[in-house]
């Protein structure tokens, strides 16, 4: 079998072509108001609610949900000012419509008279949420990851995927660049053989900063829970480390492109920085990079950093590399570009990626169909949490074992936000355990 036939044939090809949206973009679908609660009021959250004002003229923000009041008042005394601009008018969310606490969601989904929830807190509880948002008959708006461990990955592909199908609900994902029409169409060329057998591809996503998160709690203490949730970004627990977290959207680009395909093995280098404070600053890595081997001598080498004082690697997330050319896969709506026997360059996409991926969700609820999208990022996302892994224990790891892996990260006990957690120390591969 060649490449290019081996690609075609991989794990998530065929799920991968039912998300290349083809409708036309900037063009609202009539239909009634979809009416929408936002739960996680962080910075990606608070965007998330102008952007999905943004994507559909019949959208409207009824309800919203957030584990603490501060973030609540915050986010509403930026909504009620001008973040919104002319779309203000359909932000209609009353004080008995703003649920805080460990609760928050399940008082929305009782009280909040919605159809479809945007699930923005940190990823941890995302598979849980979507459950409780399916039971509840509402449709879902993922943000990315879909979760942080092998065990929740397997639960949302082997039992949440069946569940939105059969109560005919649509479930809409936070990856950017599958929406982007520039990006699309690069990929479809590839797929077409523009750059010949894909031999090998590279994805980068490299930050000037190590990003902790950007709620300080009044208790200092990094063992308490509170701590641990607002500043989500620095534990393992609560984020899946920043290269399931942050790197995902570049992995998730070069994937894409070379076929949605699984590796079949994955090694990876990688640590903390020195000057990172342990337990103040959490117990992640602040850089990764990992080789993934498909076989038929065909890799991915992939890096990831946020580390203060570094540069950015590169303005591009991912680079394929065949016998015939080159594709590289700009940021955001960039021009795409293709290198070769066959050379092609994209014209600017002049679209905002964060609208378009929610506009897909109004799109598909309003056309009445089980539109589901998640399948091409949850094999992102298993392959994200597969390199964490092999990075952590410094072991060659199979894709088998992240199918089979008891890992599980989400709490036992009930949150308690007085409560306290140990904070697992920095993974090294010496002492690191596997499960």
């Amino acid at each position: 079998m060649d490449r290019r036939s081996f690609l075609r044939t991989g794990v998530l090809a065929t799920a991968a072509a039912t998300v290349l949206p083809k409708f036309s973009f900037g063009q609202s679908v009539g239909g009634n108001t979809i009416r929408v609660g936002s739960v996680g009021l962080g910075v990606r959250g608070t965007d998330a609610v102008l952007e999905a004002l943004h994507a559909d003229g019949d959208v409207k923000i009824v309800a919203l949900a957030d584990f603490f009041q501060d973030k609540m008042d915050a986010a509403c005394e930026k909504y009620e000012a001008d973040f919104l601009g002319d779309k203000k008018d359909r932000f209609d969310v009353p004080k008995n419509k703003r649920f805080v606490g460990v609760n928050a969601l399940e008082d929305m989904l009782a009280n909040g008279d919605i159809d479809a929830v945007l699930l923005n807190t940190p990823p941890v509880f995302r598979a849980s949420e979507i459950k409780k948002c399916l039971d509840a008959g509402k449709h879902v708006f993922a943000e990315k990851p879909l979760c942080v461990d092998p065990t929740q990955a397997r639960y949302i592909e082997n039992e949440l995927m069946a569940l939105a199908k059969e109560k005919g609900l649509c479930m809409a994902c936070g990856t950017q660049c599958r929406h982007l029409p520039n990006v699309i169409e690069a990929v479809e060329r590839v797929r077409e053989g523009h750059i010949g057998d894909i031999i090998s591809a590279t994805c980068s996503f490299t930050c000037c900063g190590f990003l902790e998160g950007w709620s300080m709690p009044k208790n200092p203490d990094p063992q308490t829970i509170e701590f641990q949730i607002r500043r989500w970004l620095s534990f393992i627990w609560t984020s899946g480390d920043h290269y399931v977290e942050q790197h995902i959207h570049a992995l998730d680009a070069a994937l894409w492109a070379m076929g949605d395909i699984a590796p079949k093995t994955a090694y990876g280098v990688g640590g903390r920085d020195a000057y990172l404070k342990y337990p103040q600053q959490g117990d992640r890595y602040s850089n990764f990079a990992v080789e993934y081997d498909f076989g038929n001598d065909v890799s991915l080498l992939s890096m990831s950093r946020q580390e203060n004082g570094a540069s950015r690697l590169s303005t591009s997330w991912a680079t394929i590399r065949g016998t015939k050319g080159v594709l590289n896969i700009a940021l955001s709506g960039d021009p795409q570009k293709i290198t070769g026997e066959s050379p092609w360059e994209s014209k600017p996409a002049h679209v905002n990626p964060q609208v378009l991926k929610h506009r897909w969700l109004y799109k598909a609820i309003r056309e009445g169909k089980a539109g589901n999208n998640l399948a091409p990022l949850l094999n992102s996302n298993f392959a994200a949490i597969l390199g964490r892994e092999a990075t952590y224990s410094g072991k060659r790891l199979q894709w088998n074992w992240i199918k089979n892996s008891k890992q599980n990260l989400f709490p036992e006990d009930k949150i308690d936000l007085a409560g306290k957690r140990d904070i697992t120390p920095i993974p090294s591969p010496s002492t690191y355990k596997l499960s």
